[in-house]
């Protein structure tokens, strides 16, 4: 049962990392006025340079100087058809994870996170963490077994 539940691991794993990537993105081109942008951290740093404890102030005008050039690099660039289709075909390859698929349990649809039995239908743990039930997780890796034996038969 465990080497089943490696594709379900691993693509939580990978949800995570692709929420994160989404945040991190979000955060340097997100054109809102009220964003926190990585671009507009650089620019409070700029204008606080004297209130850096750590290297002199040149250093820091430096090190800030040299951020907004890796910044500017970053530049969203424009995918052709190619790429997009190339992108689809990695993502339907990604594994089945838990939170894709209705909870046989408690029946939360695809999506939505499992809701608790103790009466109170908590959905997420005093962390914040997203609350699944083992028989999802259970069907995901059984969702990814059946996906490796097709593709090897």
């Amino acid at each position: 049962m465990i080497l089943q539940s490696a594709p379900t691991f691993f693509g939580l794993t990978m949800d995570g990392s692709l929420e994160l990537a989404q945040m991190a993105i979000a955060r340097l081109y997100d054109k809102t006025s009220s964003a926190v942008t990585i671009r507009g951290m650089l620019a409070h740093a700029a204008m606080e340079v004297n209130s850096f404890s750590r290297g002199t102030r040149e250093q820091v005008s430096e090190a800030i100087a040299d951020s907004k050039k890796k910044v500017a690099t970053l530049e969203p660039k424009r995918i052709d058809s190619e790429g997009l289709n190339q992108m689809l075909t990695t993502l339907t390859k990604l594994p089945v994870t838990p939170t894709n698929l209705v909870c046989p349990f408690c029946r939360a649809g695809a999506g939505k996170p499992c809701i608790t039995s103790g009466g109170k239908g908590f959905r997420t743990d005093s962390l914040g963490a997203v609350l699944v039930h083992v028989a999802r997780i259970k069907r995901a890796a059984q969702a990814n077994a059946k996906r490796v034996r097709q593709t090897q038969g």
